[in-house]
Parts: structure tokens; C-alpha cells; sequence
């Protein structure tokens, strides 16, 4: 599981040509709001 999520996240730096340097903000900043939205949509999407 931890493979596929680091094999995710390095497809995404080179996609985007991020500097692994400043993945962690590209991270904290961009994605990681998005992905706090998508799950708690899914939850809502599950509940109703």
C-alpha cells in the first residue's frame, strides 16, 4: 500500500515538475485540500 501511494506522489512531482524540495508545499498547499474535499464529499455521497 505505502509503495503505490510513493509510486502516486512521484508520478504527480514529475507530471507537474515539481523540485522534490518543494513537494511538501506543493502537498500541504494544493493537494491535500482537495483531497480533504473529495473525502468529505464521499462521505456525504455514502450517507444520503
Amino acid at each position: 500500500m505505502v509503495s503505490n501511494l510513493n509510486f502516486c506522489l512521484d508520478a504527480m512531482r514529475v507530471k507537474y515538475q515539481i523540485y522534490a524540495d518543494r513537494y511538501d508545499e506543493f502537498y500541504g498547499k494544493l493537494v491535500r485540500p482537495k483531497l480533504v474535499d473529495f473525502l468529505a464529499d464521499e462521505r456525504k455521497r455514502h450517507r444520503k
